[in-house]
């Protein structure tokens, strides 16, 4: 997985006029305690201070922070939300477990940065037929336009629509997710349903 490294630190790399080798054999004036370069100091110290560790022991402490920040994760999937494109859906595995997040799209100069508005962990996978689909809704009142349901579904038996074990729905209003009874719920595995028909991005590319 591909850390984001920020373009101001490469800079600052390539100027210095110390190379690896001159780094690592500088001492200090009595010629015994090695001295750490002034850009790794400083590279080192933002580091520190911009990772967001992922996951925290307490998930709600990742609302309002850019998900561009977060130490990585072995897996993160990304597509725009189609009912309002101010946000976008991550689904994120770490540590064998899985997170959907609902960030806030929000216009940082040249690009946009995704800033958490809402996150719940996932009942933990029962096997590797088991997915995460987002192309679910109400089968008596289907209503794509507005609500974004999504729900997890065993593929075990290949099926064009399946009965999730566990669904929820999105409330933009409140940020929150709020679970449904899952009998009442479909969900059709495909790449549209109310989100973007292009397959989703990994994070750090966005």
């Amino acid at each position: 997985m591909r850390y984001l490294i920020p373009v101001f630190c490469l800079l600052l790399a390539a100027c210095t006029t110390h190379t690896a080798k001159n780094d690592a054999d500088t001492v200090t004036p009595d010629g015994n305690t090695p001295m750490m370069n002034d850009a790794k100091i400083h590279s080192n110290t933002l580091k520190a201070v911009s990772e967001q560790k992922f996951p925290p022991e307490n998930i709600q402490d990742l609302v309002g922070k850019f998900t561009d920040t977060f130490t990585k994760s072995s897996f993160s999937f990304r597509v725009p939300m189609l009912q309002n494109l101010k946000y976008a859906i991550q689904i994120r595995d770490a540590v064998s477990r899985e997170f959907i997040l609902v960030a806030e799209v929000v216009p940082d100069g040249a690009r946009n940065r995704d800033k958490v508005a809402c996150v719940i962990e996932l009942p933990p996978q029962k096997h590797d037929r088991e997915f995460v689909e987002l192309n679910c809704y109400n089968k008596k009142k289907p209503n794509r336009d507005v609500d974004v349901i999504f729900g997890i579904i065993d593929q075990s038996i290949l099926k064009k629509t399946y009965v999730p074990s566990h669904a929820w729905r999105i409330d933009l209003t409140s940020r929150t997710f709020q679970e449904l009874p899952a009998n009442k719920i479909e969900c059709k595995p495909e790449s549209a349903a109310g989100f973007n028909e292009t397959p989703g991005i990994p994070d750090s590319s966005y």
